[in-house]
């Protein structure tokens, strides 16, 4: 659900930090600094959840967990989930930094909205069956919610990304059922051992909808302005294999863009050349077009639910001998080491904040 830097119009960029800035803004005022180390915990799952890509049809999709944050923390999601995005685009290109706000926002005000229906749904049916059911809902719903924001980002594009706007929300419906019984079984467990964590979200009265309603429409409006998306981790690589060009796409490691909608273009007219598609091992091969020895070619592939990159390919390239394939990254995904740096970075963070209050709270009993 990230979508790229890069290529979105410095209006929905402005938009979606600004929107991110008041989101995070109210869940840092109403972030208790004794539950700082409960926030931080919950960012790195949602850190490390998020990491973990499931490969479904010709795209992959992981878990979300912004129901659970938005149920449990709140407002205090917004914080969270900003953290643990930005370390995502730092250490592994997840997303980016320019478009940190409105990745933030879309993932973030969905478990928010969650939330709100999980505390609704728990004063209308106020029983144990209720709050199961509640639950569920606010895992699932924050998960599709999401997916809308996103689609709806991509439908108001001019790539033509309405069929991959439902394509995104029909992959999501497996993801929105485990979060459902995830978000479900923590919450119902946490209700037993630690209800007092509840006090952040689920069990606080519901505050007024109206901030809910405004960053709602303004996220609605920021959308009318046309721009590109693309989503995140989908490589392409392209070179000349004899006399013919050999593409090789894929969305990580052991993950092959399977039936990805391939389309050459000639790198000065921008004119399409051709189309196809790749094969279930991520691989298309054509012949180059006479105008690739003058011109020169760009290759994209467009692998559903946003997911498109471009290779280019010089004039020079077609003129001599075959070039070599170049070197896939030996490393596609985020290793163990990486997960746990990430980790630690959060948690050394909150740890930081638990230092300053602490020194706060010594001088103010000092003082006294």
């Amino acid at each position: 659900m990230h979508i790229s830097e890069g290529v979105l119009s410095p209006a929905v960029l402005a938009s979606g930090a600004a929107l991110a800035v008041a989101g995070t803004a109210i869940g840092l005022r109403r972030l208790d600094y004794d539950r700082l180390m409960t926030v931080a915990i919950l960012a790195s799952v949602f850190f490390v959840g998020s990491l973990i890509h499931v490969p479904i049809g010709v795209t992959s999709v992981h878990l979300i967990l912004n129901g659970l944050l938005g149920v449990l923390l709140g407002w205090a999601a917004f914080p969270a989930i900003l953290a643990a995005l930005a370390l995502q685009a730092l250490f592994f290109q997840y997303g980016g930094l320019t478009i940190l706000g409105v990745n933030t926002f879309t993932m973030a005000f969905s478990g928010v909205l969650a939330g709100y229906c999980c505390k609704g749904l728990v004063s209308l049916w106020p029983n144990r069956t209720g709050f199961r059911t509640a639950a569920f809902c606010g895992g699932a719903l924050g998960v599709a919610l999401a997916g809308i924001f996103t689609a709806l980002a991509l439908a108001f594009t001019d790539e033509g990304f309405t069929t991959a706007a439902q394509l995104l929300l029909l992959a999501h419906v497996p993801v929105m059922l485990a979060e459902g019984l995830i978000t479900m079984f923590t919450v119902c467990f946490i209700a037993r051992v630690r209800p007092e964590m509840l006090s952040m979200g689920m069990l606080r009265p519901p505050p007024k909808l109206l901030t809910a309603a405004l960053l709602s429409i303004a996220f609605f409006s920021a959308l009318l302005t046309p721009s590109d998306a693309l989503a995140h981790h989908v490589n392409i690589f392209a070179w000349l294999d004899g006399a013919e060009v050999a593409v090789d796409c894929n969305f990580g490691k052991k993950s092959p863009v399977m039936n990805g909608r391939i389309t050459v273009y000639d790198a000065a007219s921008g004119e399409e050349l051709l189309r196809g598609t790749t094969d279930d091992r991520g691989h298309f091969r054509f012949l180059p077009p006479e105008a690739a020895r003058s011109h020169g070619l760009r290759v994209r592939v467009n692998a559903g639910e946003g997911h498109q990159n471009e290779w280019s390919m010089g004039s020079g390239e077609f003129s001599g001998a075959p070039a070599a394939r170049p070197a896939t990254p030996p490393d596609a995904g985020p290793t163990a080491r990486d997960v746990v740096g990430g980790l630690g970075w959060l948690i050394g963070l909150a740890g930081i904040c638990c230092y300053i209050q602490a020194r706060r709270e010594r001088k103010r009993y000092a003082k006294a």
